[in-house]
C-alpha cells in the first residue's frame, strides 16, 4: 500500500514537474512564438478567415501583451490591431468565470467588412467547455479608424469602458464612452438569444459634419438576424432631425428604408422624406413644407415676402440616380419696410437629372408686368457610388424668352433717381454644338429712359438685335428727345469674334439730352465705342449745337464738415483713403462749341465758343483747349464791362483740369 501511494506521489510530482516545466516554456521567447503560431492557426479555422498574432509578451496566462493581430479574408487584411494588452484573473475561472479585469489596444483599424465565404465548423467535441460568464471590466481603445469603405469618409475614435458582462444564460450588457470625431456613450444591451441593443446619446458630433456639426440627440439601434432598426432624434444648433429606418442586409445586397425623415431648420423650413435606398435600386420622395421668405436669417430676406414651397424625387440606382426638384415661390415681392418695390411676382422651377442629362426650367410671371422663362439642358455625368459629378459644358443647350414690361424696374432702389420703361421682348437660342450657338432676337418697342440726377430725357426708343456670327448685331436701335432731336446706334456687340468684340456707332441730331435747371444743352455728333466690352473704347466729335447755362440756378456747395478737430493741436492731420479715379471706360472725344453757349447769370450776360479735346488720364480726365468769349457783358463793382474776343481761358490737359 505504502509503494502504490509512493508511486502516485511521484506520478504527482512529475505531473507538476510537466505543468511547471510547460509554463516555464510558455515565458520563454521560444514558447511564445510556438503560442502565437498555434492561436492564430486554431483562430483560422475557415478557409475564408486568416488570422495573424504577432510576437506575444508579458507573463502567461494572466498578463498578456500582442505586439498586432491581422484578420483578413481571400481579398486581404480587412482589421488589423496593434499593442494589445489583456490582464484577468486565474483564480475566477475556478469559480467559472473569465474576469478580464483590462483590455487595452493602442489602435484599431476596420479597413471594410468582411467578405462572406464558407466556413468549416469542427464538430462539437466531447466534453467542450459550457458557457461562462464572462466579465471585462475596464476596456480602451487608444485609436478606433473606421476607414472610408466603413463610414464614407475616414473616421477616429477612442473607445472606453467602464464594465461588460456576458452573462451564462447569454444575456450581455455593458457601456462605452466614445470620444474623437464624435463624443457620446452606448449602452449594449442583448437578452439571451435576443437582438443586440443600441442605445447611443451623443454629445456632439465633429466629423463628418456635412453641415451638422455640434449635432447632439439619441439613436437607438437594434441588430436582428438580418435587419437593423433605427430611431434617431437629434438637434445641431438651428436643426432637428427626427429619423426612423430600417436596414436589410443580405447576401451581397442591402436596402434601408426611411419610415419617417424629417426635418426642420430654424422653426421655419421643413423637409419630410420617405422611401428606400438600396444596393440594387433607390425610391426617394419628398417635399419642402411651404414656408414664408423673410423667417430666414439670411442677409437682405427681410427686405421680402413670399411662400416657398416645393418637392423633390430620387430614384433609379446608385450609380445612375435621376433626380428631379420642383420649387414654387407665391407673391414674391418686397416688405412694406424696404426701399425697393417690387411687384408681386411667381416663380416656378423645375429641374433634374435624368438618363445623362441635367435639365432646368424655370419661369417669372406676374399678371400686369408679362413673363420670363429660362431652359437649361446639358449632359452630365451623375453617380452617388463612388460619387462624381461632371457636366459638359460645351454641350450646353438654353432659351431665354421673355414679354416683360421693363417698369418693374422703377421699383428697385437702385433706380431711385431714374425711371425706365417699355416692353422686352426676347427669344433667344444658345446651342454650345453649333455655329454661330447663339441665334434670335432681343427687341425694346416704345422705351423710355431718364436720369432725374442728370437731366438725361431719351424717348421713343425702339430697339432690335439680332444673333449672328459676330454676336449681336443691331438691326435698329433709334430714340428721340421727346422732340425733333434723333439717336440712333448701329453695329453689333461682338461675343465669338475676338478680333471685334465690340463696335458701335451712335449718331446723334440736335438732341436735347441733358434738361437740368442750370443748363440745357442740344448735341449732334459721331461716337464710336469699341475695343473690350469690360474697358470700351469712346470716341468721336460732339457738337454742342446749343447749351443755356443759368448760373443763378446752380446750388451753392456744401459747407465743409469739421472733423477729427482739436483746439488743442492745430496741426493734427487726418488721414483720408485714396479714391480710385480710373474711368469705367476710354474717353477720347473732341468737343466742337459754334458760339451757342449761352452763359446768364445776375452778374454776366454772354456769347461763348470753343474747342476742346477730353481723354482719360491717370487719375481722372484730361481737357485741353480753348473756349472764348465772343460777346457779352459782364457786371462787377457797380460798372458793366463788355467781353471782346480777344480774350479767351486754355486748357492745358492737367489732372485735374487748372484752366488759365
Amino acid at each position: 500500500m505504502k509503494k502504490r501511494l509512493s508511486i502516485l506521489l511521484k506520478i504527482i510530482e512529475l505531473l507538476l514537474v510537466l505543468v511547471v516545466l510547460f509554463f516555464g516554456l510558455l515565458q520563454t521567447p521560444f514558447g511564445k512564438r510556438v503560442l502565437a503560431s498555434q492561436l492564430s492557426k486554431a483562430a483560422s479555422r475557415s478557409d475564408n478567415l486568416e488570422v495573424r498574432i504577432g510576437r506575444i509578451s508579458g507573463f502567461i496566462p494572466a498578463r498578456i501583451e500582442v505586439e498586432s493581430i491581422e484578420i483578413g479574408d481571400r481579398e486581404g487584411i480587412w482589421l488589423s490591431a496593434r499593442q494589445l494588452h489583456c490582464r484577468w484573473s486565474i483564480k475566477d475561472m475556478l469559480d467559472g468565470v473569465v474576469n478580464v479585469k483590462e483590455l487595452v489596444a493602442e489602435s484599431i483599424e476596420l479597413q471594410r467588412l468582411p467578405k462572406k465565404g464558407s466556413t468549416k465548423k469542427p464538430p462539437k467535441e466531447k466534453g467542450a467547455f459550457e458557457p461562462m460568464e464572462l466579465m471585462l471590466g475596464n476596456l480602451s481603445i487608444g485609436k478606433l479608424v473606421l476607414n472610408e469603405a466603413i463610414a464614407g469618409v475616414p473616421l477616429e475614435y477612442a473607445v472606453h469602458s467602464g464594465g461588460m458582462r456576458l452573462h451564462e444564460s447569454g444575456e450581455f450588457s455593458g457601456e462605452l464612452v466614445v470620444s474623437g470625431d464624435a463624443d457620446g456613450r452606448v449602452e449594449l444591451s442583448a437578452p439571451p438569444g435576443g437582438a443586440l441593443k443600441f442605445v447611443a446619446e451623443l454629445k456632439a458630433l465633429h466629423k463628418p459634419d456635412i453641415g451638422l456639426r455640434g449635432l447632439a440627440g439619441k439613436a437607438e439601434v437594434t441588430l436582428l438576424e438580418n435587419r437593423v432598426n433605427l430611431r434617431l432624434n437629434a438637434v445641431a444648433e438651428d436643426l432637428a432631425l427626427d429619423v426612423e429606418a430600417v436596414a436589410y442586409v443580405g447576401e451581397g445586397a442591402w436596402l434601408v428604408e426611411f419610415q419617417k425623415l424629417e426635418a426642420e431648420y430654424i422653426d421655419a423650413l421643413g423637409l419630410s422624406l420617405r422611401g428606400s435606398i438600396g444596393k440594387e435600386r433607390i425610391d426617394l420622395a419628398g417635399e419642402l413644407a411651404e414656408f414664408d421668405l423673410n423667417t430666414l436669417p439670411v442677409s437682405g430676406l427681410s427686405n421680402f415676402t413670399g411662400r416657398i414651397g416645393g418637392q423633390f424625387s430620387v430614384t433609379g440606382t446608385l450609380v445612375e440616380p435621376q433626380v428631379n426638384v420642383g420649387l414654387d415661390a407665391m407673391d414674391f415681392t418686397t416688405a412694406q419696410a424696404a426701399l425697393d418695390e417690387l411687384p408681386h411676382l411667381n416663380f416656378h422651377v423645375d429641374g433634374g437629372l435624368r438618363d445623362g442629362q441635367f435639365s432646368m426650367r424655370s419661369s417669372i410671371t406676374n399678371a400686369v408686368s408679362g413673363r420670363m422663362a429660362v431652359t437649361v439642358d446639358m449632359p452630365c455625368i451623375f453617380s452617388l457610388q463612388p460619387f462624381r459629378f461632371e457636366m459638359e459644358t460645351r454641350q450646353l443647350m438654353a432659351t431665354f424668352k421673355a414679354d416683360v414690361d421693363l417698369g418693374l424696374l422703377n421699383g428697385l432702389a437702385f433706380f431711385n433717381d431714374q425711371r425706365v420703361q417699355g416692353r422686352l421682348d426676347s427669344d433667344l437660342v444658345y446651342n454650345g454644338q453649333a455655329k454661330p450657338p447663339l441665334a434670335g432676337h432681343v427687341a425694346i418697342k416704345n422705351g423710355a429712359y431718364e436720369h432725374y440726377g442728370w437731366g438725361v430725357v431719351v424717348r421713343d426708343i425702339q430697339a432690335k438685335m439680332d444673333a449672328s456670327p459676330e454676336g449681336m448685331v443691331i438691326r435698329e436701335m433709334t430714340a428721340t428727345d421727346g422732340d425733333e432731336g434723333f439717336i440712333g446706334v448701329s453695329g453689333q456687340i461682338g461675343i465669338w469674334e475676338p478680333a471685334i468684340p465690340l463696335g458701335l456707332h451712335i449718331n446723334i441730331e440736335k438732341a436735347n439730352l441733358v434738361r437740368r435747371d442750370e443748363v440745357e444743352a442740344m448735341l449732334s455728333g459721331s461716337i464710336q465705342v469699341g475695343e473690350k466690352l469690360s474697358r470700351p473704347s469712346v470716341s468721336g466729335q460732339l457738337v454742342v449745337d446749343r447749351a443755356d447755362i443759368l448760373l443763378d440756378n446752380m446750388a451753392p456747395p456744401a459747407p465743409r464738415l469739421l472733423s477729427d478737430f482739436d483746439a488743442d493741436e492745430p496741426t493734427h492731420e487726418v488721414g483720408v483713403a485714396k479714391v480710385k479715379t480710373e474711368l469705367p471706360f476710354a474717353l477720347d472725344i473732341d468737343v466742337s462749341m459754334p458760339d451757342q453757349i449761352f452763359l446768364n447769370a445776375s452778374v454776366i450776360d454772354s456769347v461763348w465758343g470753343g474747342d476742346l479735346k477730353i481723354k482719360d488720364a491717370p487719375g481722372g480726365v484730361s481737357v485741353a483747349g480753348i473756349i472764348r468769349p465772343k460777346r457779352g457783358y459782364l457786371s462787377f463793382i457797380g460798372k458793366k464791362f463788355r467781353l471782346t474776343d480777344e480774350g479767351r481761358i486754355d486748357f492745358d490737359g492737367a489732372v485735374p483740369p487748372s484752366p488759365s
